[in-house]
């Protein structure tokens, strides 16, 4: 309903935090609200987000965290395809 409406939300595709670093497999999700909806995709990246609160600890600390942006993705390609 919020993509319906023209608004915007964030979900992190991989569903959980990586407890070494890499990127695990996505989930579907994010494309199968892009294709329901028409709604482009903007990746975003946040670096340094294991300096905030690391693996392990319970509170957070203050740090610098760079939020990164890439160009909209359009899937509308794969539209009618299981």
């Amino acid at each position: 309903s919020v993509l319906d409406a023209g608004g915007a939300f964030a979900i992190y595709p991989e569903g959980t935090r990586s407890l070494d670093g890499r990127l695990h497999r996505g989930h579907t999700g994010v494309a199968t609200l892009a294709l329901g909806t028409g709604a482009p995709v903007v990746p975003v990246a946040l670096v340094g987000t294991e300096r905030v609160q690391p693996v392990g600890t319970r509170l957070p600390r203050l740090r610098r965290v760079v939020v990164r942006y890439g160009p909209p993705l359009d899937f509308s390609r794969y539209d009618g395809l299981e």
